[in-house]
């Protein structure tokens, strides 16, 4: 039996370092997510009026918080075209208005409630009038680095805000206390006790929101002491929980890391998030990715992507069956899913531990465990991976597409089997396509030698089409990895395939291991 596997990529897949760390992440196949579990897709700024219409859409984002357009180079309409939810940060808008330099230089409350009040009135009307909602109103963002006032000042500007939005827009939702904890120092105390002070004037917000910028696993800590304290006051009624804001300075564009924010954020339940915007650099100019590049995932050109948009990539091209993914490692984790139609399986996983772009904690040796496969039994299936890579320097660089690492068969013990991902470095993240259907795998039209193939399914003739008129010698394979027929063509033709069973087949080009694609025999 011939088995259908580049060599090359066998010894760099397979190859255990003794020395590295065995981590292992187990994902059952019969094991779904909640079907209502949030797309955690959210930007924030980002220069949305100049950057690339197709390949951001490809993002599907669910979120965006807007406001500081003179930083972020965007207005609602130019966010609004990639359909996600809006929120609107009153004091951006408050402090363009009056042509506040600083966020602590906004102080409203110095004699200015009437100008507050007003500004309020007027854009909750203009919402109206113009056809523009917003889902979200975010009043003032971290109080805790930048509020200059008094606490009751601060307990003021939401009682009147609520009190402006509920009359005019009686659906309005506005949030808070959107608390930055920048020094890790997250407490639900400070939190509960704005609540409460709310409550205590007749006032409320209907979403809790506060920042995260330090480890992703502690999302998760911190969500549960919300809740938590949230069941003992029903009082305070359904309150959504989002994060306005993730990812530090540092490490905000690592894949790894993004990896770990979105598994921590999808295992919380949250309601919304929005990815984080700081300075970047290219080793020679810097730039702010609140103005350009989306936050990081494109360079300032807003079109060359870097490595942080295949992670997000990849992400919103999960399918919308989602499964459970446990691991041994808090900072070793996967997100996946399931499509039954194509019989297929994706998964995205990523390493994080250093928190410096450019740095790398040492290796592991990372194990998938599949388990409760729904498609076959005992049997081999093919599989791809493409690996995304973090950084070697410590600013930002660009990657076209991920990386195409090997291309095979992964055969099923019974309904289970084992992908390894050896040397799996800090900091980056992979994609995994089990039994990959047709332009499922990312940017493949770029890394193949493309070939095509119709009808599919088919009966007894394959016509398969080349990009070139040259001998292309061409491997036929079951899903047991024999080889069934091999022939070498010069030019586009047909392919007699009586002499097959119907079933699922593999075509390869001989010499090409990663240009392949598959077929159904009637």
């Amino acid at each position: 039996m011939k088995l259908f596997l580049s060599f090359t990529f066998l010894l760099i897949l397979f190859q255990t370092n003794p020395f590295y760390a065995q981590e292992t992440i187990t994902l059952d196949a019969s094991a779904t997510m909640d079907p209502n579990t949030h797309l955690m897709q959210g930007f924030l700024h980002g220069g949305s009026a100049d950057l690339d219409s197709v390949k951001v859409a490809k993002l599907t984002p669910q979120f965006w918080r807007i406001g500081a357009y003179w930083v972020a180079g965007s207005g609602y309409h130019e966010t609004k075209r990639f359909n996600p939810k809006i929120t609107v940060n009153v004091n951006d808008l408050y402090m363009i208005v009056n042509e506040i330099p600083s966020q602590t230089l906004s102080q409203p409350w110095v004699g200015d409630w009437f100008g507050w009040d007003s500004l309020l009135t007027a854009i909750a009307h203009n919402s109206i009038d113009n056809d523009e909602p917003v889902d979200y109103w975010d009043l003032w963002g971290e109080p805790d680095n930048f509020w200059t006032g008094t606490y009751s000042d601060w307990i003021e500007m939401y009682r009147r805000s609520d009190s402006i939005l509920s009359e005019i827009i009686p659906t309005s939702k506005i949030i808070g206390p959107e608390f930055g904890f920048g020094a890790c120092d997250f407490s639900v105390v400070a939190i509960m006790n704005f609540l409460d002070s709310l409550y205590l004037v007749d006032a409320a917000v209907d979403g809790v929101s506060w920042h995260e910028f330090c480890q992703p696993e502690d999302a998760f800590l911190h969500v549960q002491q919300v809740r938590d304290s949230l069941a003992v006051r029903p009082w305070l009624g359904d309150l959504e929980i989002m994060i306005p804001e993730y990812a530090g300075p540092s490490n905000h564009i690592i894949p790894g890391w993004n990896v770990g924010w979105l598994y921590y954020f999808e295992k919380s339940d949250l309601d919304w998030v929005s990815h984080g915007c700081w300075d970047e650099s290219n080793g020679i100019i810097s730039w702010s990715d609140c103005q350009f590049g989306l936050n990081g995932l494109f360079m300032k050109d807003n079109f060359t992507t870097q490595p942080n948009y295949w992670v997000h990539r990849a992400y919103a091209e999960l399918d919308s069956v989602r499964l459970l993914a446990s691991t041994s490692h808090a900072k070793t984790v996967a997100l996946a899913s399931k499509n039954d139609e194509f019989e297929e399986i994706k998964i995205l996983t990523g390493r994080y531990d250093n928190p410096n772009l450019g740095s790398h904690n040492a290796p592991a040796n990372v194990v998938i465990n599949l388990t409760n496969y729904p498609y076959c039994s005992d049997c081999t299936m093919p599989y791809t991976v493409q690996r995304i890579p973090s950084n070697d320097v410590p600013h930002s660089i660009p990657l076209n597409s991920p990386i195409t690492t090997f291309s095979g068969f992964v055969t099923f013990t019974g309904n289970s089997a084992t992908i390894p991902l050896n040397s799996f470095v800090d900091g980056d993240a992979y994609i995994v396509y089990v039994n990959p259907s047709e332009n499922s795998i990312l940017s493949m039209n770029e890394q193949l030698d493309n070939f095509k193939i119709f009808p599919n399914p088919t009966n007894d003739q394959l016509t398969i089409v080349l990009p070139t008129n040259l001998p292309t010698e061409f491997r036929i394979y079951n899903l047991m990895g024999e080889l069934i027929k091999e022939f070498t063509i010069e030019t586009s033709t047909q392919i007699n395939l009586n002499d097959l069973a119907s079933g699922v087949y593999i075509i390869q080009k001989t010499n090409q291991p990663l240009a392949i694609q598959k077929f159904v025999k009637e």
